[in-house]
């Protein structure tokens, strides 16, 4: 039987994920535009910081240290890992994976693509510590 603190936990990382999901899509399909497409986005981080600082209160005292153990390694691990991405992609000339076309210009999209990196392969190496932290650790 799962325990009522961890059924909390989880409810409101559901909950702040599909509440960032729906706001960022739904504030797109009625309103549009640029601006538009910025207030969603600050809405939707502030939703879902929200809701994951109330999950992380619930979480026991275990789950709490694996998440800080998990974050601070995973970033860690995660900055080098992109230095060797972006040197591979420079030395090798590969700009398919940031799908652009070898005379693309279009900097925004560069920049969006600097940005997501650091923070996906983040995500990526925070997920693999916490794996490894409940594997090796219960």
């Amino acid at each position: 039987m799962v325990d009522r603190r961890t059924v909390q936990h989880w409810s409101y990382a559901v909950v702040a994920v599909g509440g960032a999901v729906a706001l960022l899509y739904l504030t797109q399909l009625l309103f549009g535009g640029a601006l538009a497409r910025s207030v969603a986005m600050i809405l939707a981080i502030a939703w879902s910081a929200g809701f994951a600082l109330l999950g992380f209160r619930k979480a026991d005292e275990f789950n709490r240290e694996r998440s800080k153990f998990a974050w601070y390694w995973g970033s860690f691990l995660a900055i080098p890992a992109c230095v060797l991405m972006v040197t591979v992609v420079r030395l090798f000339g590969l700009p398919q994976l940031a799908g652009f076309t070898p005379g693309d210009h279009d900097t925004f999209r560069a920049f969006s693509a600097g940005v997501a990196l650091p923070l996906l392969v983040q995500v990526i190496a925070y997920g693999l510590v916490s794996l490894w932290w409940r594997a090796t650790k219960r």
